[in-house]
């Protein structure tokens, strides 16, 4: 993985190591950044519950 090796961008070289937190199935560019979006609006509660639901 491109990101562990510090190799990915400036953001993640900077704070590595990274931890993957959640996996989901394939989906298309746009699905993704709106899960994104849907997930970063969540409260941090409710975040985490999701986390520990996988």
């Amino acid at each position: 993985m491109t990101h562990h090796q510090g190799t990915a961008s400036k953001y993640t070289r900077a704070r590595l190591p990274l931890k993957l937190m959640m996996k989901s199935s394939p989906m298309s560019k746009g699905d993704a950044l709106r899960l994104e979006m849907k997930i970063k609006k969540l409260p941090k509660g409710k975040k985490l519950s999701v986390l520990a639901a996988e």
